[in-house]
């Protein structure tokens, strides 16, 4: 097992959120960064040249970077199951009914990623049901839908989900949760739930921060919590969750004495990923460029959307998650432009001509000025 996966998978997903954060600052936000990881990994292994490239960068992977690694990561998500703990993940690979694509692309999908294989038809009711129907089966019903209407212009929808359902090591009593203030600025504060308990976690203690980490039953699986200090402002401290940093912080921490308030929250959000995909030099993949010919040979293809639908749930009990990411395939015409499009717009008189392009023999020649006529 590689650890080179792991720290690639966290670099990547810090770089995201942080993207996402900075951009989402006057609102509660949620992501699974791993969940994008495993959808662009998928991405990655039908792409080539500067699309591989850009991704490959993109994902903080190694030169050596083989995509089986990935198998890594789904052992230790699937692996964790246990008492009270639930984790899965599970990825999906529709491809619209008559697009055939590449076998090695599929097989690479099938092996590496233990990807479900499906033909749907994206362009009527029944494959949307198809594909929503995976969806909420693969999130136990918390996340129904990724697709909401009928598209006939999609070719391939790469999809990954995750569920969890964790019961914390130790549970807060609902009997200790009382209002109580919440200060969300300098100027303004409002009532929450507030759990509450005495009891012994691992603590670290900076210079402007500190750090608290809650395991659940399965202790290695854990909820740490930043919290920065009184007028301080919360992006400046991100910086702290990189692979590495996060690793140090939680090296150091030692069990401690703490008497906890804790707020319950849900938070649940969709995001369109590709903006921040392209901050973070992924911009082939969207274009009529896109080098994706190990996906199929015969359709040129580039990628429409990249969405993702999450939440988190915390209570006295522990934490429910769901998270849906979708990675959307669309073929387009190989006249490839980076430019504006000069227009050509056929809307007066013209002349035209029928043409041997190799001998230069005009067969037809002519002229339109009243195409009605």
């Amino acid at each position: 097992m590689s650890p080179n996966i792991f720290k690639a998978s966290a670099d990547f997903g810090h770089s995201l959120f942080k993207d996402y954060l900075e951009n989402n600052k006057d609102s509660n936000c949620v992501l699974s960064p791993v969940s994008v990881f495993f959808c662009m990994s998928m991405l990655e292994r039908g792409a080539q040249g500067e699309t591989k490239a850009e991704i490959h960068q993109a994902l903080c992977t190694s030169p050596d970077y083989c995509g089986s690694e990935v198998n890594d990561v789904i052992n230790t998500l699937n692996g964790s199951c246990g008492r009270a703990f639930t984790l899965t993940t599970a990825n999906g690979v529709f491809l619209q009914h008559g697009f055939n694509a590449l076998v090695n692309f599929v097989s690479m999908l099938r092996d590496d990623f233990r990807a479900n294989v499906a033909t749907v038809d994206f362009g009527s009711m029944e494959g949307v049901k198809s594909v929503n129907g995976w969806v909420a089966k693969e999130t136990d019903g918390k996340i129904g839908q990724i697709l909401n209407v009928p598209d006939n212009s999609t070719i391939m929808a790469l999809i990954n989900a995750i569920y969890m359902k964790a019961k914390w090591d130790e549970a807060f009593y609902e009997s200790r949760t009382s209002k109580g203030d919440f200060t969300v600025s300098e100027a303004k504060k409002v009532k929450a739930d507030l759990m509450h308990q005495i009891q012994q976690f691992r603590y670290i203690r900076e210079s402007n921060f500190s750090m608290a980490f809650f395991p659940y039953l399965v202790t290695c699986w854990e909820m740490g919590i930043l919290l920065p200090d009184s007028g301080s402002v919360t992006l400046d401290f991100v910086e702290h969750l990189k692979y590495e940093s996060l690793k140090k912080l939680r090296d150091n921490a030692i069990k401690s004495w703490l008497d906890v308030k804790f707020p319950k929250f849900r938070v649940e959000a969709s995001v369109d990923l590709i903006p921040m995909l392209k901050r973070m030099d992924v911009k082939k993949a969207f274009s009529n460029n896109a080098e994706l010919s190990k996906i199929s040979d015969v359709a040129a293809l580039k990628v429409s959307q990249v969405l993702q639908k999450c939440f988190v749930d915390v209570d006295e009990e522990g934490t429910e998650a769901a998270a849906i990411t979708v990675v959307k395939c669309v073929p387009y015409c190989a006249s490839f432009y980076e430019d504006e499009p000069i227009k050509f717009h056929i809307t007066s008189p013209f002349l035209f001509f029928i043409r041997h392009v190799d001998t230069g023999i005009v067969l037809f020649s002519g002229y339109v000025k009243d195409p009605s006529a």
